[in-house]
Parts: C-alpha cells; sequence; structure tokens
C-alpha cells in the first residue's frame, strides 16, 4: 500500500508540519512519495533528501535559520513603494531564491537526486492549469519550490520555461487528489489551518485575510471529506493547528510549532491505535464464537430461522 505524505500549504506555519513529520517518521511510518503546496512543498523536498527521523530533524533547524534569514524580515517602506509602483507582489522573492540555494545540499539540485519521489504543486497563471514540479524528474527543485511558493499579491509569479506559475494553494491548497493520481492509496494528511476561532477581523487587509483563510480551509476539509469515501484509499488527517494568529513574516516561533505539530501527530497515532486494539479484541471474539459472529452479521436470516424452528414446535 504506497503511503503518501500530502502538505497543504502553511506559509511560515510550516513548522507545524515538520513537528508531524517527525513523530511519524519516529513511530516507523516511512513515505512513499510526498507532495505539497507552498511552504507544504519546502517540506516535501527537503524532507524527500533524507526521509528518516534525522532529515526531519535537520528540516526543523532549516526553520529555525529561516528565522534569522532575511525572509523574516519585513521592510514597510519597500513594500509601500512595491505598492505604488504597481510591481507584482508587495515583496521580492529574491531572499527566498537565495535561502534555497544555500541550503540545498550540493550535488542536489532536480528532483532525479531526491531519495523518494516528491511533488510540488504550482498553478499556471495564465490559465490556471496545474503543474505538479517533479513529474518530470528533470525538473528544477528552485522552480518548482519558488512557483508553489509565489503567494498571489505577495510574491511575484516565477517564470520557468516561459510560463508564469503562482502558488498551487490557488487551487489545490491540500493536494490529495494528486497523491491518489500518483498511486498513493494510504495518505497522511498535513493540514495546517492558521489559527483559531477570530471573533473580529478589522480592516481591509485583515478582512480579505480572513477570507482567504477561510476559502483554503474549507477547501483543504473537501479535499478530505471526498477521499474518505474513496474504496481502496485510506486518509489519515491531522488538523494542525497553532490556536493563535502569527504575522507573515514572523519565522521566530519554529520550536514552538513543532512541538504542537508532534502532539497533534502523536495523539492521533495513540488514538488509531487504541481503535485497532478494539477492532482486534472484538474480530477475536467473534472468531470464537462463530455463531455469533451469523447473528452479527445476518440479523435478519437469523431471525427468519428462529421464527420457522418456533412455529413448527408450536
Amino acid at each position: 500500500m504506497p503511503i503518501a505524505f500530502v502538505m497543504s500549504g502553511a506559509a511560515n506555519y510550516g513548522p507545524l508540519q515538520v513537528g508531524a513529520l517527525q513523530t511519524l517518521l519516529e513511530h516507523g511510518v516511512r513515505p512513499d512519495l510526498l507532495i505539497g503546496t507552498s511552504a507544504g512543498a519546502m517540506n516535501a523536498a527537503y524532507l524527500a533528501i533524507d526521509p528518516t527521523p534525522d532529515g526531519a530533524r535537520r528540516l526543523a533547524d532549516l526553520w529555525n535559520t529561516a528565522a534569522r534569514d532575511l525572509l523574516s524580515r519585513s521592510d514597510r517602506l519597500a513594500i509601500v513603494w512595491r505598492l505604488l509602483t504597481n510591481r507584482d507582489g508587495v515583496m521580492s522573492n529574491e531572499p527566498l531564491r537565495r535561502y534555497v540555494e544555500r541550503t540545498m545540499p550540493p550535488g542536489v539540485t532536480r528532483y532525479a537526486d531526491l531519495k523518494v519521489p516528491a511533488y510540488a504543486v504550482a498553478v499556471r497563471l495564465d490559465s490556471g492549469e496545474i503543474r505538479c514540479f517533479g513529474d518530470n524528474p528533470d525538473d528544477r527543485l528552485l522552480d518548482g519550490l519558488m512557483a508553489s511558493t509565489a503567494i498571489p499579491g505577495f510574491y511575484p509569479p516565477w517564470r520557468c520555461d516561459g510560463v508564469e506559475y503562482i502558488d498551487g494553494g490557488v487551487v489545490a491548497y491540500l493536494p490529495i487528489r494528486l497523491a491518489v493520481q500518483r498511486g498513493a492509496t494510504e495518505i497522511y494528511a498535513l493540514n495546517v489551518s492558521a489559527g483559531g476561532l477570530v471573533k473580529r477581523a478589522r480592516g481591509t487587509l485583515a478582512i480579505a485575510g480572513r477570507a482567504i483563510d477561510l476559502l483554503i480551509q474549507r477547501q483543504g476539509s473537501h479535499e478530505i471529506e471526498l477521499h474518505l469515501a474513496v474504496p481502496g484509499v485510506v486518509v489519515h488527517p491531522l488538523a494542525l493547528q497553532l490556536r493563535r494568529d502569527v504575522a507573515f513574516w514572523d519565522f521566530r516561533h519554529a520550536d514552538e510549532m513543532a512541538q504542537v505539530g508532534r502532539d497533534i501527530a502523536d495523539a492521533y497515532l495513540r488514538d488509531r491505535s487504541t481503535h485497532r486494539r478494539h477492532r482486534s479484541g472484538l474480530r477475536i471474539w467473534l472468531a470464537r464464537r462463530p455463531h455469533a459472529r451469523v447473528r452479527l452479521r445476518t440479523p435478519t436470516r437469523w431471525l427468519a430461522r428462529r421464527r420457522r424452528l418456533e412455529a413448527r414446535r408450536s
């Protein structure tokens, strides 16, 4: 049963997924493929370099590095200037490009260089068509990650092969369907939602941001609900949430988020283990009582037979 780790968009909440990945790997759950959108695509690619508990710990270290990197700096004057000059994004994606180039191990430049198959979901800006970087093993990791993280309005589209791409979360925030299409039959869905209940969003940007959060959360929930009913596909939904809001450019809470992710995944695995033990106990009980198994499986037939016997006796 091919196992896939499917990772939603997450922005700077990506460490939530990293903590969950650490727990899954420490419990012996190994992915046969990884696929993600935006920050989830980053986590998928970096874990695919070394899909082990040690690799997950190194991925956590990278998120801590991001807290000290240019990614965490917000130059408000530059943002205002880019707005006034009608740039394609309020932030430059150059710091992110340099970060990816600096943190990729030597010799790892293409999806073919990864130890397990990984995919980054992006969307063509002109047609809305989905592209999974990694379908072609010669796709550059830099292109896949920069395209999948090009959040509309924040970062400019990423040009690759003469085409502009934007964040895959626009149409596939939690790409379960894409994982199934690539052969996965057991899916761990690491679905990040930014924060808890918001009592009152104030201001144009806050209301717009809240509307986008609700849209993508519903999209992710729909993906899970849709595939829970698909025969032959097992979905393990891991709802990863910090329960408080963190500013988009704030990367200083990686350790806290990773611990929350670990706790959520650990609770899910313990609950699943308990459920399995209960089911196994029921199977053992039925195996020792075949007459009870018949009654449980075919109660209508059993009752009809009992009525016929009672009628004969009377």
